[in-house]
């Protein structure tokens, strides 16, 4: 049994046998009665299981987890724990990257260092990740808007990267908790960085590119909605002229369900480009970008378009795009979600209807025209049926009409109109519904008919 004992300067320390009998005198300083009580208990706690061999329980356990430092050695001093292993971020995060790299595309492995910078620069390589709070990974969130500048969807990312890597140390079995649980990051879209790219200034900005594998990056992109790295990658085999489609292989994509190839039309605007490069290769050409990925010292790595995308768009005086080939896809997808079902068109770029929705489709000047220039916005079919709801007085509705919706009012009741739509009665409805209700009433009268009299 431990017993607490007062010191004369008014300290406290704790006095126990240990599990082999050795007595130790715990110094526990200035802490109150039932401070003390409690350590004495977990004390006796841990004393009883390393006599009888078994295992911590679980409150025990946390409290020893969550004791500071200084505690926790005095204790693994007496030898009735053991001393706490120190896990140190910067190790932890090279040795993350080196375990789960294998089959991560380049621009992944990109990403993951370049959290893992963030991380170690705020929070330090020596750092114990069991000493990391959540006020810390909120006081990183903060540094990363006030020292590092960074946009909102930027901030997002970096904090669902470095939630990903202490998840993994929770599985683990290395942490208990992850302290980046409840530190949001935001996952808004800056509107601003996305641009719709009218034909015409893609046509001009093709007039000063330097040969015809150029001009067909920017027509795959804005055409064709290809990715950079789908662009990249694209071989002369696959364009099938005799099928008129182009069979697209995504290096993104490729490891999701079906993922990995596409078919798109070889769409009218499309086609000049790609004749035009078809006919300068060279003889025994693979790839649609031969000379280009030549230039690229023949490494499997795509190389930084958009930034000669932008030094062409500034000899052709055209503004710069913050996002070239998204937005260029993004322009690709709007024009295509105009005329053709969302699936289609989704299928075609590779997304889906919702990540369409959310990064690519455009809301245009010319759907502002067209909803205020345009009577015959919305279906006609159900245009007799809008005037019903109108709330306009003055509309009454035709012979025609009462054909279409008489029998339907009577059959159905009134309370199928009024309380379509309440703040918004339409009397004529009503005086009509009311004389074709008189019509019914005189041709039967209100008693059913009877059979056989």
């Amino acid at each position: 049994m431990a017993s607490i004992s007062r010191d004369k300067n008014g300290t406290k320390r704790l006095v126990f046998n240990d599990h082999n009998g050795r007595r130790h005198f715990l110094r526990l300083g200035a802490v109150n009665a039932k401070q003390a009580d409690l350590v004495k208990s977990r004390v006796e706690a841990i004393v009883s299981t390393r006599i009888l061999g078994q295992s911590l329980d679980a409150e025990t356990s946390h409290w020893l987890a969550d004791i500071g430092d200084e505690l926790h050695e005095k204790l693994a001093k007496t030898g009735i724990i053991s001393g706490r292993t120190m896990f140190l971020l910067g190790s932890l995060l090279d040795q993350y990257i080196a375990t789960y790299s294998g089959g991560k595309e380049p621009g992944t492995l990109v990403k993951w260092e370049s959290d893992k910078k963030r991380i170690v620069q705020f929070f330090g390589t020596d750092k114990d990740i069991k000493t990391i709070t959540r006020s810390d990974c909120s006081s990183y969130k903060t540094w990363l808007y006030q020292e590092c500048h960074l946009a909102d969807s930027t901030v997002g990312r970096a904090i669902r990267g470095a939630r990903m890597f202490f998840t993994a140390w929770v599985r683990d079995g290395i942490l208990s908790r992850n302290p980046f649980d409840g530190v949001k990051g935001s996952n808004a879209i800056d509107e601003s960085r996305n641009h719709y790219i009218p034909a015409e200034t893609v046509k001009l900005a093709m007039e000063y590119c330097p040969d015809a594998e150029w001009r067909v990056i920017f027509a795959l992109a804005r055409f064709g909605g290809l990715r950079p790295g789908e662009i990249f990658v694209l071989k002369l085999d696959a364009i099938k002229w005799e099928r008129d489609i182009i069979i697209v292989t995504s290096p993104k994509t490729k490891l999701h369900v079906g993922g990995g190839q596409r078919e798109i039309p070889i769409f009218p605007e499309l086609r000049p480009y790609l004749l035009d490069v078809a006919e300068s290769a060279r003889e025994g050409a693979v790839y649609v970008l031969d000379r280009l990925r030549e230039r690229t010292t023949g490494k499997a790595k795509t190389p930084n378009l958009g930034k000669i995308v932008t030094d062409i768009l500034e000899r052709a005086g055209i503004p710069k795009w913050t996002k070239p080939f998204v937005s260029m896809r993004g322009s690709c997808e709007t024009d295509l979600a105009e005329i053709l079902p969302i699936q289609t068109v989704t299928a075609w770029i590779g997304n889906s209807p919702k990540v369409a929705q959310k990064h690519y489709l455009r809301v245009l000047p010319s759907h502002f025209e067209q909803a205020v220039k345009n009577g015959a916005l919305f279906d006609k079919k159900h245009q007799g049926k809008q005037a019903f709801h109108t709330g306009n007085h003055d509309t009454k509705p035709t012979n025609s009409d009462g054909a279409k919706y008489g029998a339907a009012s009577v059959g159905n009741g009134l309370s199928a109109i009024v309380t379509t739509n309440k703040k918004a009665v339409n009397c004529s409805v009503l005086q009509f519904t009311a004389t074709m209700c008189k019509n019914q009433i005189d041709q039967v009268g209100l008693e059913p008919t009877t059979k056989g009299l």
